[in-house]
């Protein structure tokens, strides 16, 4: 990058919520490497000092996401506060796996929780050029589990209900609505309010990758636990488990956001990101192929028989072209992963 267009680039600023999670803080590096100033969201202080020790120059907010009675959007201080701020990346969601009340706790503040924001950075985000919405595939179409076999583009959506009785039935299907409608709240406010910045939405399958923020191997959340489950299954399990099928390197998903915001080409576009169709079982025959001293005890399956059909037919070329770059091999994704995942079991192991 010549020093011109990094000296352009450090003036402006991108707002990033959930700014400490797998995502976000890969998010905040690559920010931070193409010349962007970042002030972050968190949940609470300690995840706010651990970013700004590891990034110099990262700026946060604590936001608590989590279900409230609170009238006022905790949104409205951050802007007041930095009015500079030239783009919103809205990446948190609460994502906790509620055993009940699954309306109130998942799908009722990720609605709330996106339109607040909205609303407040459109009234108090003077400078703001682009909104985007991070996103899951299950706002394109339910697939846990697919019932239908849709042929999927980027105008497909989730036909699934926001009945309350539904959704306290099952997190998956709660999870899938908050995701669907809070998106269609984007779209919603964009189309009503008539908002001085554009928005763009990416929708994400399973997102796989080497974890840099701040985890334990105890703490690992539900895409890491994949390769987490492998490594604890009896070595002489038949059967690889797997959670999905598709899937995105978290790099790649970040290289995305990012690409997207002073490209007008993203303006008020609907992004769906897949890179890979893969199962449990060929993550267990990289693994044991490139790892074979760490995969000693790790079950072997089947190796050789593996299934690398999507769950779906689809086609994201608009997305693909809007990009323009290739997306990062299954097998680094799934080697840079197992590498950190592994060094922090052994991290774990010497406490």
């Amino acid at each position: 990058m010549s020093l011109s267009k990094l000296t352009e680039r450090t003036a402006e600023t991108v707002l990033l919520t959930g700014a400490s999670g797998f995502i976000g803080t890969h998010m905040v590096n690559q920010l931070f490497e193409q010349g962007y100033n970042v002030i972050g969201t968190v949940r609470n202080e300690k995840k706010g000092k651990w970013l700004a020790h590891r990034f110099p120059g990262f700026k946060y907010e604590i936001v608590d996401l989590s279900p409230s009675d609170k009238n006022e959007s905790p949104f409205i201080k951050v802007f007041k506060n930095h009015p500079e701020i030239d783009y919103v990346i809205h990446s948190a969601s609460p994502v906790f796996v509620y055993q009940e009340n699954c309306y109130k706790n998942v799908f009722v503040p990720a609605i709330e929780g996106t339109r607040a924001i909205l609303q407040a950075a459109h009234e108090h985000g003077p400078n703001i050029k682009k909104f985007i919405s991070t996103s899951s595939i299950s706002a394109a179409a339910n697939v846990n589990p697919m019932t239908d076999n849709p042929f999927l583009t980027e105008e497909s959506w989730n036909p699934i209900s926001d009945d309350p009785e539904l959704l306290d039935k099952s997190w998956v299907d709660a999870y899938a609505a908050s995701k669907t409608y809070a998106e269609r709240v984007v779209w919603e406010f964009k189309k009503s309010v008539k908002t001085q910045f554009s928005v763009s939405t990416f929708l994400l399958p399973l997102v796989y990758g080497p974890p840099i923020h701040d985890v334990t191997y105890e703490t690992l959340g539900i895409s890491l636990s994949s390769g987490k489950i492998i490594i604890e299954l009896p070595k002489d399990a038949e059967k690889i488990s797997e959670l999905s099928r598709i899937s995105i390197d978290v790099r790649d998903v970040a290289r995305g956001h990012i690409k997207s915001l002073s490209n007008p080409a993203f303006d008020n576009t609907r992004s769906i990101m897949i890179a890979n169709v893969a199962d449990g079982q060929l993550i267990a025959d990289i693994i044991h192929k490139n790892r074979p001293t760490e995969a000693t005890d790790m079950a072997v399956g089947t190796p050789g028989v593996y299934n690398t059909t999507a769950e779906f037919e689809y086609d994201f070329s608009k997305t693909d072209a809007r990009l323009g770059f290739k997306y990062i091999s299954f097998q680094k994704t799934i080697l840079d992963q197992f590498d950190a995942t592994w060094q922090l079991k052994k991290e774990s192991e010497q406490k």
